[in-house]
């Protein structure tokens, strides 16, 4: 044990707790992968904040729609008006309604069957 390593008690003990160490190469990270991974990994696997372009523009859109809303001399240049309650529960609704059916469809679509390829993705290999 001279050598500053594991002893092979130790390694052995890791071994089997931990399994192989395996080393990942860090993966080229592009807009097409990106656009990929949003179209067919759903929002339960990703994570609702997983897409930081997307969640910046949420951020600026709302805060757009909030000084809006809240500086009347901009809401009256930009001929907002407001909503009841029964409106923006609608819009809720709606919203959700229009996310939610398409995460439904790319859990269906894409989840991963018995040869661990995914459903929608096209087999062009032999068999």
């Amino acid at each position: 044990m001279g050598s500053g390593g594991l002893s092979q008690v130790e390694a052995e003990r890791r071994f089997n707790q931990f399994g192989p160490k395996l080393f990942v190469s860090p993966q080229k990270i592009n807009f097409l992968g990106i656009a990929k991974e949003e179209v067919t990994e759903s929002l339960h696997v990703l994570g609702p904040f997983s897409n930081k372009v997307i969640d910046a523009w949420a951020v600026l859109a709302f805060s757009f729609l909030l000084v809006s809303i809240s500086v009347p001399s901009i809401g009256s240049a930009l001929k907002l008006s407001t909503l009841t309650a029964s409106q923006l529960g609608l819009i809720l609704i709606f919203a959700f309604l229009a996310i939610i059916w398409r995460e439904i469809a790319k859990v269906l679509m894409f989840r991963p069957n018995v040869k661990g390829q995914s459903n929608g993705a096209k087999n062009h290999g032999t068999s």
